[in-house]
This record gives structure tokens, C-alpha cells and sequence, in this order.
């Protein structure tokens, strides 16, 4: 009887069992190196820069998060780190002081705010805040509202824990563009249109408009106002100074964001596309 064409080749790889055996060969023949948990992140790419993991767990920014790590005030398992660049790993525990620090996965948030909604989550007030409208999947994570309205205002607003992106929108020198819809409680002056757009001084500053113009020709009642100004409730100011009485103040936009498609108290996460072009804001 003729001899199998397989005798003594063995079937070692010709079926699944074999993929096993191979791996169980491999593992165990010597000089093979098992990765540790730290060498598996970085193949997988989970670690992630200290200064980022900071600036993502809402402490600060990314350049602020470098200042913290050379104080020596960062401990990654409870050793002292002070060497910038240093990575963080799945497992790792992060201490800043005595307090543990959570990586959050950056979220961002736009809502359409409505008036009398209070904007901070300390509001010791009955009062609704904003942090009630946004997504059930985000209400866990500690959000900061990026530039500030009125209690009393309606329309655009950012709550996002992208601390770096927050220092650079409510930064100046940024001249992030914002745009109201006023409505006043008298007649507004083209004289008065002037002097907003030359600029007003107001308790916390010098405050001009960029544009100014009435929505329409035959309504001296509302103002269509576009500023670059990062000062808190600089609207309002303004018209104190003129000593206007206002009656509603609407943000049209903030940034590249607007309200479209949103109605009163409703919210959305942004896309990615709109997280980059805020991103590329200078």
C-alpha cells in the first residue's frame, strides 16, 4: 500500500488548533518578551501625554499643566514627577496634591440657552441652570460654560471640560467674534450706534462694538451688535454706560457656533468638524 504524500509532516498550523499551538510556541520558546501593561498602551496608542491627561480632567491648560508638573506637585502612582513629556497609562492612578485625577474624555456641548436660566452649576438659587439642558450622557461630566451671559440673556453658549480650549477662547488676544440681537426700551440714536462702535468706558474697561446696525431701517428698537471683547456681561455694560435701559439680549453666535436648528433650551453635542475649526480659531 502506497505511503501517505503527508506521513511525517505533521499538521502543525493546518487548522485552528494549530494558530493555538504556534502562539503557545511562541510565547514560551526562549528569549521571547511578554509586553507589560505600559509597552501593550503604547502598541495600542492608550497612553496619553501628562499635560494632555491633565487638561482633559478640567484642572487647566495644556501650557499651565506643564508649569504644575515642574512644581512637583503631580504624582503618578505616588512617585513626584517632574519631567515634562512623561506619559500616562491605563492603570495609572494621578494625583494632583491630595486630589485624584479623572481623565474625561473631552466633551462639547452647544446649547440655546433661555432667559432667567442661571450659568453656573453653584447657582444657590432655585433657579434652573444650564447644565440642566445638556445630553443625559454628558450631565456626569464637569462642564465650564465658555463665555459668559446674562441670567437674564437668550442664545448661543459652550459648556465643554476642554480646559485648553476654554483659556483660548476667553482669551483677548484671540478677538473671538460674538454677535447680539438687542432689543432697547427706547429709541436707539444713530448717534448712539457711534459712540458703540468708537467705544464706551465701562466699569471693567474700555468696551467697543465692531458693527453695529439696526435689523431693520424703520426699527429703532433693535440692534444687530457684532464684539471681539472676552469682558464679562460686555453688552449690558455698554448700554449702562449710554444709560440705556435693554430689554433683551439674544447671542446669535459665539465663535463659529450659532443657534440654527436648535430651539429655546435645547442642546447638541458638537461634530468634529466644528470642534476643529474652534480648535484653529487664533
Amino acid at each position: 500500500m502506497p505511503e501517505s504524500r503527508n506521513k511525517g509532516k505533521s499538521n502543525f498550523g493546518s487548522n485552528k488548533s494549530g494558530v493555538k499551538k504556534r502562539a503557545f510556541y511562541k510565547r514560551n520558546k526562549p528569549g521571547f518578551k511578554k509586553l507589560t501593561e505600559q509597552e501593550e498602551s503604547v502598541k495600542t496608542d492608550e497612553s496619553v501625554r501628562l499635560n494632555k491627561f491633565i487638561a482633559n480632567a478640567g484642572i487647566c491648560s495644556r501650557r499651565e499643566a506643564d508649569v504644575i508638573i515642574q512644581s512637583g506637585i503631580i504624582t503618578i502612582n505616588g512617585k513626584i514627577i517632574t519631567e515634562l513629556g512623561t506619559r500616562v497609562y491605563p492603570n495609572d492612578v494621578v494625583k494632583y496634591g491630595k486630589q485624584t485625577i479623572n481623565n474625561q474624555k473631552p466633551i462639547y456641548v452647544v446649547i440655546n440657552k433661555p432667559k432667567n436660566l442661571a450659568t453656573t452649576a453653584t447657582d444657590t438659587s432655585s433657579r434652573k441652570t444650564i447644565f440642566e439642558l445638556v445630553p443625559d450622557s454628558a450631565k456626569k461630566t464637569a462642564l465650564t460654560a465658555v463665555g459668559k451671559l446674562e441670567n437674564e440673556a437668550s442664545g448661543v453658549m459652550l459648556l465643554t471640560n476642554d480646559m485648553e480650549l476654554i483659556q483660548k477662547l476667553i482669551n483677548p488676544k484671540h478677538g473671538i467674534k460674538k454677535t447680539y440681537h438687542i432689543t432697547a426700551s427706547q429709541k436707539i440714536e444713530k448717534e448712539d450706534i457711534k459712540k458703540l462702535e468708537q467705544g464706551v468706558d465701562t466699569e471693567v474697561g474700555f468696551i467697543k462694538a465692531e458693527s453695529v446696525s439696526y435689523l431693520r431701517d424703520d426699527d429703532k428698537f433693535n440692534l444687530s451688535i457684532e464684539i471681539y471683547s472676552g469682558k464679562n456681561l460686555a453688552i449690558k455694560r455698554m448700554f449702562e454706560a449710554l444709560n440705556i435701559s435693554v430689554s433683551k439680549i439674544d447671542r446669535i453666535s459665539f465663535a463659529s457656533l450659532t443657534k440654527k436648528n436648535l430651539l429655546r433650551g435645547q442642546s447638541r453635542f458638537l461634530t468634529e468638524k466644528e470642534v476643529g475649526f474652534l480648535k484653529m480659531l487664533s
